[in-house]
């Protein structure tokens, strides 16, 4: 053992091998000591900067914010800690960020003390963690559908340009950053919950649409459910909601089945003769009074043409007639001619006829009502 105080033998101790540079400098800013991290994290020797002024190996950029640091501890005070830039001896820059207190023998301020560690590292991690979380946040703002995200205890931590307004349309109260997703929309069905758990839970894409009641109104969303996945990609831990509000289009559709169920019905029931063929004049949906004046069964007749069914001194005209229709040179068509029926009999029906689209395929709608010829009945001549 030396006959060194055990405090000085700590001090010493800690001096040569803590991972920081413990540095001291006199009350006009000189080196009067450094520790040996210094060599370590810059390749300077200790002797060089030995008697020098700090600023000296401060970047001309840093010198302000390192003078005000050394200038409040000299006045007595302790500084917030603050980074500077430090030349190596190779070149490059490290960050250091110091933390200091005034040297203090007999009641007077004699000098600085400061410990600085090397923040490099860390200091580039947070700027392209900040330059990711910037272009993840310009990502979801440039969705114009709402979008939030949620933490591992449903707590929505994050939303995008486009969820406010959508709040305000719908009444909502915008104040949600750091609320639960059941306390911000409590309407929510306890099955949005599962799901946000099962998407946690099993780290899948959830698609749901769902019918909410807001205020005595309905509303119709499609709701993505997207797991967020830790560096190791691993375990969920948020989960980012897109909703697209498809209130209008479930409407149109509802209207739709509406108007097609109502369609269905007319053309079931009406007292004429209804049908539908396509392009090629083959019939696709007849109802029960065109069967019966022709006296085949629906089955039958979808497997014949219009022209099929047609006595041939109005075929060809029929035919010329309803190419004009396809082409929009004419709206309808309506005439009386004879029709054939099934026993090789015929029957004057009136018809009427116009062009329709479905999904973009047009479709010929005919009606015909039974005129029936009062004179004898003739046979339908055999070619």
């Amino acid at each position: 053992m030396t006959n060194k105080p055990l405090s000085e033998e700590l001090f010493q101790y800690i001096w040569d091998n803590i991972r920081d540079i413990i540095f001291t400098l006199d009350g006009e800013g000189f080196i009067t000591s450094i520790s040996r991290e210094f060599e370590t994290i810059t390749g300077w020797s200790r002797e060089k900067w030995i008697g020098k002024h700090f600023l000296d190996l401060v970047h001309p950029e840093d010198s302000e914010i390192v003078k005000e640091g050394f200038s409040a501890t000299i006045r007595g005070e302790i500084p917030p800690p603050y980074s500077a830039r430090v030349p190596t001896k190779n070149g490059s820059l490290v960050i250091l960020e110091s933390k200091a207190t005034p040297q203090i023998s007999q009641g007077k301020i004699i000098g600085y003390l400061g410990i600085a560690r090397d923040v490099t590292e860390r200091i580039e991690m947070e700027k392209k963690l900040k330059a990711s979380e910037e272009q993840y946040r310009t990502a979801i703002n440039s969705i114009g559908d709402p979008i939030h995200v949620i933490n591992q205890e449903h707590e929505i931590i994050l939303t995008n340009h486009a969820f406010y307004p959508w709040l305000r349309r719908l009444k909502l109260n915008p104040v949600i950053i750091g609320k639960k997703v059941t306390e911000a929309f409590p309407f929510l069905p306890k099955q949005v919950e599962i799901e946000y758990q099962s998407v946690f839970k099993r780290g899948d894409l959830l698609v749901t649409e769902e019918q909410t009641e807001i205020k005595g109104l309905i509303y119709y969303t499609e709701t993505k459910k997207i797991p967020i996945f830790d560096k190791d990609q691993k375990e969920v831990i948020q989960v980012l909601t897109i909703f697209c509000d498809i209130t209008e289009r479930k409407i149109m559709e509802e209207e739709l089945q509406e108007s097609e169920e109502k369609f269905r019905s007319i053309f079931e029931n009406a007292p004429i003769g209804m049908l539908l063929t396509n392009l090629n004049y083959q019939f696709s949906k007849v109802n029960a009074v065109f069967c019966n004046m022709l006296g085949y069964s629906e089955q039958e007749l979808t497997q014949l043409t219009f022209p099929e069914i047609t006595h041939p001194e109005h075929a060809k005209r029929d035919v010329k007639f309803t190419e004009q229709l396809i082409k929009g040179k004419n709206s309808i068509y309506q005439t009386e001619k004879r029709y054939l029926k099934k026993n090789s009999d015929f029957f004057f029906g009136s018809n009427y006829s116009n062009v329709t689209k479905k999904r973009e395929r047009r479709t010929k709608l005919l009606s015909c009502d039974d005129r029936r010829y009062l004179g004898s009945k003739r046979k339908r001549r055999r070619t």
